[in-house]
């Protein structure tokens, strides 16, 4: 039986807007001892069968780790098939860990597995000193659905109140005629981390080169892109097996998506994201310029099975209903009620199986 693998988590990654928790990788260690594995046959339970291991078929286990708290993965590294791995996601003093991603989703920190394919699986741990008391956004176990943020409430463009800042024919244009505004704007301070609602990929609009703007016209020289959303990303994946796609418009200039822990880089179409990690941060681009709240604005679409893609409210779609009252005329308050927040959900026993 080989030895477990080490890795420390390689470090944090550069680059982007430095708002993201400290990640890392050891997906490029390729060690091969590690004191566990002194315990591995103490720590499996009997039934468990060794495989023969003279195989040299290889695969390689790469753990991450993300978030706004501080930890370390170990295990990552390259294995014979049939090797028993023991990996691990170790908190620091002043931050808990808060679940796996990937293919460990569901598991708890300490993960026993026969290798029989390659792995991938981020780590995230969450502060516990956070001052407002909210770790990161909630979630509903059953619709499987985050909030972007973990403040949830509705933002006024001024002019029309708070139901101006919700879906459908809520606004005016200058001749007194009803305009449709298609999403939810909840208000945030620019650079407010801006979270993924759902398992998904990068995909549809991607624009990050919209600069800040104090007026409706952009500054001289600049020739990109000039969509009233400003900076934007979307995720598409699905909702209880309906396809959907989530935009984040409104982001801020300069470094408007946040670092993918597992290429340390910006996150950019085609990425695949998980729900609870921070994917951008909001900003003023676009026609946000004049607003009398700062806001990310959240689009929702539904994409049917031929790939037609339709606009529906997002208050469909996010952990939480918008206070109405009975006529629906306006919105009673800007908080948004009934907001669910499910603990993580982990096995007791965490054993990989591809099975």
């Amino acid at each position: 039986m080989p030895d477990c693998g080490k890795g420390g988590g390689g470090g944090g990654s550069g680059g982007g807007s430095g708002k993201t928790g400290d990640s890392g990788s050891d997906s490029g260690s390729d060690s091969r001892h590690d004191d566990d594995s002194r315990t591995i046959y103490d720590t499996l339970m009997p039934s468990v069968i060794i495989a023969d291991t003279s195989s040299y078929v290889e695969y390689r286990i790469n753990l991450f780790k993300g978030g706004t708290g501080e930890g370390y993965v170990s295990g990552g590294g390259v294995y014979k098939k049939g090797a028993v791995v023991i990996c691990k996601a170790w908190a620091y003093t002043g931050s808990n860990f808060d679940r796996w991603t990937g293919d460990f989703n569901g598991k708890d920190f300490n993960v026993t597995l026969k290798v029989e394919q390659s792995i991938s699986a981020t780590a995230y741990f969450i502060n516990i000193s956070y001052t407002t008391g909210v770790l990161r956004p909630c979630f509903s176990l059953l619709r499987g659905v985050g909030n972007p943020l973990v403040n949830m409430t509705i933002a006024s463009p001024g002019w029309t109140g708070w139901k101006g800042g919700t879906y459908g024919y809520v606004r005016y244009d200058k001749h007194g005629n009803k305009k449709m505004h298609n999403g939810l704007d909840l208000s945030a301070n620019v650079g407010t981390e801006v979270y993924a609602m759902i398992d998904g990929v990068i995909g549809g609009q991607y624009v990050t080169e919209q600069p800040d703007k104090n007026t409706r016209d952009y500054p001289d020289g600049y020739k990109g892109d000039v969509n009233g959303a400003g900076n934007r990303i979307n995720i598409i994946g699905h909702i209880h097996g309906s396809t959907v796609q989530i935009g984040y418009w409104h982001l801020m200039a300069g470094n408007p998506v946040a670092i993918n822990p597992r290429t340390g880089s910006p996150y950019k179409k085609g990425d695949r994201v998980f729900r609870g990690e921070v994917v951008a941060y909001t900003g003023r681009t676009g026609n946000a310029y004049n607003v009398k709240e700062k806001h990310l604005h959240l689009a929702y679409y539904k994409i049917s099975s031929n790939g037609t893609r339709r606009s529906a409210n997002p208050e469909e779609l996010i952990n939480g209903s918008v206070n109405w009252n009975d006529n629906h005329s306006k919105v009673l308050t800007p908080d948004i009620k009934g907001i669910i927040c499910d603990e993580e959900k982990k096995d007791n026993i965490s054993v990989f199986t591809t099975k």
